[in-house]
């Protein structure tokens, strides 16, 4: 049962290491002389322990599961996980990017072991290397601190258990079909122990920008304009890319946008092709543009019901993936986000004591009347003047000795709207103008090139808000 080539080893060992170090796993397991599958599996173990060190290897141990509730107030049978360990991985053991389709490592070692007291199962195992470019991107992504493990399988019988911190559900897996590294494990005990950093790593450098599309995590900063947040979520997700007023550009060949228009707009992108490249948006602000076009013109309702009205927006938004069919009607799919919750924080307590509030019916404008509203009345622009009046009360409690400059009084930029809260404010005339306050100017995005922290720098740089009147 001896391997005469590295051609003939698994396919693990060859993506794993380079060519002198398959061929010193080869001679390690050899050294065993295995003469039956029990032996030639604890040969395997060997060979791939002896190489853990090796130049190429990018090995790791980790905590695969441990004996705790993870957030979704679930935890796993240990007992019955070390059950399923070995046909892991006598299967092929595949280690997956964060569950997704991309295999980009094996597990080739499992023990029980304890945590801070508790039981768990401690997995080894190797990422791959070499040509292909989404390797070198998972490691780099490791080395920036994505070392978290995740198991997905078949579950059997559960039951439910309760002990003196929470309740929840006991999985009794049956069969363990992947390991996933992910940067988010549910399990805040399934981390990277130790690991081997190869001295060739990233040697090459990732040239395949699908899976890069696979993961992006939008963060919505709202102390910014959308373009500036979208570029630097991004940026910091390894993309190249560049923020322009109509959106962000992100340089690329027509043959990787066909490969990851799919993943960018599953991401909550709105992506179209342009020369060069992909332009993109963040989904819920186009989505708030082409709801305020729609009503204005009379052919999308307060809920985001489309009439036959208007073909030509009918098509513009049905080209934009932005449609949807339920019960019969056409409507704008739901934006990502709503404004309830966060749009609230910060705002003071009610001026009388049947909890209304003094409000101007339109702040911003000259001689507005004062009118006294509950909660569920005010509109976004009310809430800004409210939440800006209780930030500047708190300030002047603090700031004895020097009075507030105009840059410090600038107000919150909005959040996203949901539909009702859209349609609600421009039937009372609240939002005049251009619909999008938000678009970086010229001078905006040339002094956001080289900055490190875009939504520090251009704190107070709001495009389309007068500083005066939002005081």
């Amino acid at each position: 049962m001896a391997y005469s080539s590295i051609a003939d080893l698994p396919s693990q060992v060859r993506m794993s290491f380079s060519k002198d170090d398959q061929e010193f796993w080869k001679d390690a397991y050899n050294s065993r002389n295995p003469q039956n599958e029990e032996e030639a599996k604890e040969a395997r173990r060997f060979a791939w322990d002896r190489c853990r060190e090796r130049p190429s290897s990018f090995s790791f141990s980790a905590y695969a599961s441990v004996d705790d509730w993870d957030i979704q107030n679930e935890r796993i049978d240990i007992d019955s996980l070390m059950k399923t360990m070995d046909r892991y991985i006598e299967s092929g053991s595949p280690l997956s990017w964060n569950h997704s389709n991309y295999q980009i490592g094996s597990c080739w070692g499992y023990e029980r072991i304890k945590k801070d007291g508790r039981d768990g199962v401690k997995i080894y195992g190797n990422l791959y290397g070499g040509d292909n470019g989404i390797y070198d991107e998972v490691r780099k992504r490791f080395m920036n601190g994505a070392r978290g493990f995740s198991v997905a399988g078949e579950s059997g019988r559960s039951r439910y258990e309760c002990d003196e911190n929470s309740c929840g559900r006991v999985l009794m897996p049956k069969e363990i079909l992947e390991i996933a590294l992910t940067p988010k494990p549910a399990n805040p005990h399934a981390m990277t122990i130790d690991f081997h950093e190869p001295s060739d790593r990233f040697a090459k450098s990732a040239d395949s920008s699908t899976i890069r599309f696979t993961e992006i995590e939008v963060h919505r900063d709202e102390s910014t304009c959308p373009i500036l947040s979208l570029r630097k979520s991004l940026r910091d997700s390894g993309i190249d890319a560049h923020a322009r007023t109509d959106g962000v550009f992100i340089p690329m060949s027509s043959s990787d946008f066909a490969k990851s228009v799919g993943s960018m707009r599953k991401a909550g992108l709105c992506v179209e092709w342009t020369d060069g490249g992909a332009l993109v948006k963040d989904k819920d602000v186009v989505l708030e543009q082409l709801f305020k076009e729609g009503f204005e013109k009379g052919c999308v309702d307060a809920e985001g019901v489309l009439d036959d009205s208007d073909y030509e927006f009918f098509s513009k938004a049905c080209g934009m993936g932005l449609l949807e069919r339920r019960n019969g009607e056409y409507r704008l799919v739901d934006p990502t986000i709503f404004c309830k919750g966060s749009l609230y924080d910060g705002i003071p307590k009610p001026d009388t004591i049947d909890g209304t509030y003094e409000v101007p019916e339109a702040p911003g404008w000259e001689n507005s009347n004062m009118v006294f509203l509950t909660l569920d009345e005010l509109s976004y622009e009310q809430i800004k003047w409210l939440k800006e009046k209780e930030r500047m009360k708190n300030q002047a409690q603090v700031q004895t000795t020097t009075s507030t400059t105009d840059e410090e009084n600038v107000p919150d930029k909005p959040p996203q709207h949901n539909y009702v809260d859209v349609a609600k404010e421009a039937k009372l005339g609240l939002r005049s103008g251009d619909f999008n306050p938000y678009e970086p100017t010229v001078e905006e995005i040339l002094q956001s090139q080289n900055a490190n922290d875009p939504a520090e720098d251009h704190e107070d740089d709001i495009p389309g808000v007068d500083k005066k009147k939002g005081q």
